[in-house]
């Protein structure tokens, strides 16, 4: 480990681990983590490891299982196995994932509907569009200037062209 990488180590320090890909972040994250368990006597369910990206958390996840299980194989202690059985219900993964879990446990304290779901960015695409498109009728529909109108019927005909051409 480097000077900063070893800093970020020290369980009596929060930190974020942000570097290049292939710089070892995933690697400190779960030493960190596994120094969190081992020094400060946590569980999983006490710790948040907030990610990127899924597959980062998917990694992070593998890499803690199969260094849980060594320490299992080390110790015989039970607790790391339990701990390894833990990790699909621990907080780690995106920030859409850590948020949306609060969420879904505080619906009401956060006023969000209790059914919500988190969108993918496509999804939200598709919503925007159609929202946009809606609004648009909707003047058009409330009698909107012919100016208007002919801006609608010249973006709804030609817009996708346009895009082609950039």
């Amino acid at each position: 480990f480097n000077k900063p990488q070893l800093q970020a180590l020290d369980t009596n320090l929060s930190c974020t681990v942000e570097a290049g890909a292939g710089s070892g972040k995933t690697r400190v994250l779960v030493y960190r983590y596994l120094n969190l368990l081992i020094e400060r006597d946590a569980t999983p369910a006490m710790i948040a490891a907030v990610t990127f990206t899924k597959k980062a958390a998917g990694e992070m996840k593998d890499r803690l299982a199969e260094a849980l299980n060594h320490l299992y194989l080390q110790t015989g202690e039970e607790k790391w196995l339990s701990f390894a059985d833990q990790l699909d219900d621990s907080s780690i993964g995106t920030i859409h994932s850590f948020c949306s879990n609060i969420i879904s446990k505080f619906p009401f304290q956060a006023n969000v509907d209790p059914s919500f779901q988190v969108i993918e960015p496509w999804e939200m695409d598709n919503l925007l569009n159609r929202f946009t498109n809606k609004f648009i009728e909707n003047i058009i529909q409330e009698k909107a200037s012919e100016k208007i109108q002919a801006m609608y019927l010249y973006l709804n005909l030609n817009l996708s062209s346009w895009f082609t051409i950039i």
